[in-house]
Protein backbone atom coordinates (compact mmCIF):
# COMPACT_ATOMS: atom_id res chain seq x y z
CA UNK A 1 0.00 0.00 0.00
CA UNK A 2 2.58 2.61 1.06
CA UNK A 3 4.67 1.73 -2.34
CA UNK A 4 1.74 2.24 -4.32
CA UNK A 5 0.53 4.95 -2.67
CA UNK A 6 3.89 6.80 -2.86
CA UNK A 7 4.71 6.36 -6.15
CA UNK A 8 1.57 7.34 -7.44
CA UNK A 9 2.42 10.26 -6.06
CA UNK A 10 4.96 10.61 -7.79
CA UNK A 11 3.31 9.72 -11.25
CA UNK A 12 1.33 12.42 -10.62
CA UNK A 13 3.96 15.39 -9.85
CA UNK A 14 5.90 13.60 -12.92
CA UNK A 15 3.07 14.67 -15.06
CA UNK A 16 2.62 18.20 -13.35
CA UNK A 17 6.22 18.42 -14.13
CA UNK A 18 6.19 17.86 -17.79
CA UNK A 19 3.39 20.08 -18.02
CA UNK A 20 5.80 22.88 -17.82
CA UNK A 21 5.95 24.86 -20.81
CA UNK A 22 9.87 24.41 -22.31
CA UNK A 23 10.92 21.96 -19.56
CA UNK A 24 14.75 22.33 -19.63
CA UNK A 25 16.34 18.11 -19.10
CA UNK A 26 20.17 17.04 -19.63
CA UNK A 27 21.62 14.16 -21.09
CA UNK A 28 23.68 13.63 -17.77
CA UNK A 29 24.57 15.56 -14.11
CA UNK A 30 26.10 18.85 -14.76
CA UNK A 31 28.94 19.87 -12.65
CA UNK A 32 29.04 16.67 -11.08
CA UNK A 33 30.74 17.19 -7.17
CA UNK A 34 30.54 15.31 -3.65
CA UNK A 35 27.75 16.68 -2.39
CA UNK A 36 25.39 15.79 -5.98
CA UNK A 37 27.22 12.19 -5.19
CA UNK A 38 25.79 12.38 -1.54
CA UNK A 39 22.75 13.01 -2.74
CA UNK A 40 22.85 10.00 -4.68
CA UNK A 41 23.77 7.63 -2.27
CA UNK A 42 21.03 8.88 0.12
CA UNK A 43 18.42 8.48 -2.28
CA UNK A 44 19.77 4.65 -3.12
CA UNK A 45 19.78 3.88 0.95
CA UNK A 46 16.50 5.30 1.17
CA UNK A 47 15.41 3.21 -1.75
CA UNK A 48 16.76 0.43 -0.41
CA UNK A 49 14.98 0.37 2.97
CA UNK A 50 11.81 0.46 0.34
CA UNK A 51 13.62 -2.18 -1.50
CA UNK A 52 13.51 -4.03 2.01
CA UNK A 53 9.58 -3.01 2.72
CA UNK A 54 7.98 -3.97 -0.66
CA UNK A 55 10.83 -5.63 -2.64
CA UNK A 56 10.90 -2.65 -5.10
CA UNK A 57 12.13 0.68 -4.27
CA UNK A 58 15.70 1.45 -4.99
CA UNK A 59 15.72 1.65 -8.52
CA UNK A 60 12.16 4.32 -8.97
CA UNK A 61 13.63 6.20 -5.71
CA UNK A 62 16.84 7.11 -7.97
CA UNK A 63 14.34 7.69 -11.03
CA UNK A 64 13.04 10.58 -9.28
CA UNK A 65 16.08 11.98 -7.96
CA UNK A 66 17.40 11.82 -11.33
CA UNK A 67 14.17 13.61 -13.08
CA UNK A 68 13.48 16.03 -10.68
CA UNK A 69 16.25 16.99 -8.62
CA UNK A 70 18.67 16.88 -11.71
CA UNK A 71 16.43 17.74 -14.79
CA UNK A 72 17.75 13.83 -16.49
CA UNK A 73 16.33 13.43 -19.46
CA UNK A 74 13.69 10.10 -18.72
CA UNK A 75 15.14 8.54 -21.89
CA UNK A 76 18.29 8.62 -19.81
CA UNK A 77 17.18 8.34 -16.29
CA UNK A 78 15.05 5.48 -17.26
CA UNK A 79 17.81 2.65 -18.48
CA UNK A 80 19.57 4.15 -15.32
CA UNK A 81 16.75 2.57 -13.24
CA UNK A 82 16.31 -0.33 -15.10
CA UNK A 83 20.11 -1.18 -14.83
CA UNK A 84 19.94 -0.93 -11.51
CA UNK A 85 17.03 -3.27 -11.01
CA UNK A 86 18.99 -5.92 -12.51
CA UNK A 87 22.02 -5.52 -10.28
CA UNK A 88 19.77 -5.60 -7.83
CA UNK A 89 17.69 -8.53 -8.21
CA UNK A 90 20.97 -10.49 -9.17
CA UNK A 91 22.92 -9.34 -5.75
CA UNK A 92 19.97 -10.23 -3.46
CA UNK A 93 19.85 -13.92 -5.44
CA UNK A 94 23.43 -14.18 -4.78
CA UNK A 95 23.06 -13.10 -1.31
CA UNK A 96 19.83 -15.17 -0.14
CA UNK A 97 21.42 -18.76 -2.77
CA UNK A 98 25.37 -17.94 -1.80
CA UNK A 99 26.32 -16.84 1.18
CA UNK A 100 22.56 -16.78 3.63
CA UNK A 101 21.59 -20.35 1.97
CA UNK A 102 18.06 -19.42 2.80
CA UNK A 103 16.42 -19.37 -0.45
CA UNK A 104 13.29 -20.71 -0.52
CA UNK A 105 11.75 -23.17 -3.39
CA UNK A 106 8.73 -21.30 -4.20
CA UNK A 107 11.03 -17.82 -4.67
CA UNK A 108 13.53 -20.25 -6.97
CA UNK A 109 10.70 -21.04 -9.21
CA UNK A 110 9.81 -17.20 -9.32
CA UNK A 111 13.59 -16.39 -10.42
CA UNK A 112 13.28 -19.86 -13.00
CA UNK A 113 10.37 -18.44 -14.62
CA UNK A 114 11.47 -14.89 -15.18
CA UNK A 115 15.41 -15.41 -15.86
CA UNK A 116 14.40 -16.15 -19.86
CA UNK A 117 12.12 -13.62 -20.14
CA UNK A 118 13.85 -10.67 -18.43
CA UNK A 119 17.16 -11.49 -20.11
CA UNK A 120 15.56 -10.59 -23.44
CA UNK A 121 12.72 -7.84 -22.67
CA UNK A 122 14.80 -6.08 -20.17
CA UNK A 123 17.68 -4.59 -22.81
CA UNK A 124 15.05 -4.82 -25.29
CA UNK A 125 12.93 -2.45 -22.72
CA UNK A 126 15.93 -0.26 -22.46
CA UNK A 127 16.81 0.23 -25.40
CA UNK A 128 13.32 0.65 -27.16
CA UNK A 129 12.95 3.48 -23.60
CA UNK A 130 15.85 5.58 -24.96
CA UNK A 131 14.51 5.60 -28.48
CA UNK A 132 10.64 6.91 -27.34
CA UNK A 133 10.26 10.29 -26.34
CA UNK A 134 10.66 11.72 -22.54
CA UNK A 135 7.03 12.51 -22.59
CA UNK A 136 5.76 8.96 -23.96
CA UNK A 137 8.21 7.41 -21.21
CA UNK A 138 6.64 9.75 -18.40
CA UNK A 139 3.16 8.92 -19.87
CA UNK A 140 3.65 5.34 -19.28
CA UNK A 141 5.33 5.71 -16.38
CA UNK A 142 1.80 7.15 -14.82
CA UNK A 143 0.06 4.68 -16.37
CA UNK A 144 1.62 2.08 -14.64
CA UNK A 145 0.95 3.74 -11.36
CA UNK A 146 -2.58 4.54 -12.28
CA UNK A 147 -2.89 0.61 -12.41
CA UNK A 148 -0.97 -0.55 -9.38
CA UNK A 149 -3.54 2.07 -7.48
CA UNK A 150 -6.66 0.71 -9.24
CA UNK A 151 -5.25 -2.33 -8.41
CA UNK A 152 -5.06 -1.39 -4.83
CA UNK A 153 -8.40 -0.32 -4.67
CA UNK A 154 -9.96 -3.27 -6.46
CA UNK A 155 -8.87 -4.84 -2.92
CA UNK A 156 -11.80 -3.13 -0.77
CA UNK A 157 -9.13 -1.70 1.54
CA UNK A 158 -10.60 -0.95 4.75
CA UNK A 159 -11.29 2.99 5.79
CA UNK A 160 -8.09 3.25 7.61
CA UNK A 161 -6.15 2.02 5.23
CA UNK A 162 -7.51 4.30 2.97
CA UNK A 163 -6.88 6.84 4.67
CA UNK A 164 -3.63 6.08 4.97
CA UNK A 165 -3.09 5.97 1.39
CA UNK A 166 -3.76 9.50 1.05
CA UNK A 167 -1.78 10.31 3.67
CA UNK A 168 1.08 8.71 2.09
CA UNK A 169 -0.03 10.37 -1.25
CA UNK A 170 -0.50 13.39 -0.33
CA UNK A 171 3.04 13.92 1.76
CA UNK A 172 4.74 12.48 -1.59
CA UNK A 173 3.34 14.84 -3.59
CA UNK A 174 4.86 17.66 -1.62
CA UNK A 175 8.08 15.79 -1.08
CA UNK A 176 8.59 15.43 -5.37
CA UNK A 177 7.14 19.17 -5.39
CA UNK A 178 9.72 20.24 -2.97
CA UNK A 179 12.21 18.04 -5.37
CA UNK A 180 11.08 19.85 -7.89
CA UNK A 181 11.84 23.05 -7.08
CA UNK A 182 15.10 22.12 -5.68
CA UNK A 183 15.75 20.43 -9.38
CA UNK A 184 14.60 24.35 -10.95
CA UNK A 185 17.21 26.05 -8.60
CA UNK A 186 19.84 23.48 -9.57
CA UNK A 187 19.09 24.56 -13.05
CA UNK A 188 19.29 28.56 -13.02
CA UNK A 189 22.65 27.47 -11.07
CA UNK A 190 23.88 25.75 -14.06
CA UNK A 191 22.36 27.25 -16.82
CA UNK A 192 25.12 28.00 -18.92
CA UNK A 193 26.28 23.99 -18.86
CA UNK A 194 22.59 23.52 -19.35
CA UNK A 195 22.72 25.22 -23.00
CA UNK A 196 25.57 23.45 -24.13
CA UNK A 197 23.62 20.15 -23.46
CA UNK A 198 20.10 21.45 -24.02
CA UNK A 199 17.69 18.33 -25.73
CA UNK A 200 16.03 18.90 -27.97
CA UNK A 201 12.26 18.86 -27.29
Amino acid sequence: MIFVSLWSAFAISLYLLNTEKKRVTVSKILNFSPWKAAILIFSGFLGGLFTALTGSGVDICTFAVLTFVFRLSENFAAPSGIAMMAFVSQFCVFWRAAILQEFDSLALDYVKVCVPSVSLFVPLGSFLGSHFHRITIAFLVSVLEILAMAGFLATMPSLPLLLCSATVIVAGFLLFTALGKIGTKLLHQDSENIKEQKIPF
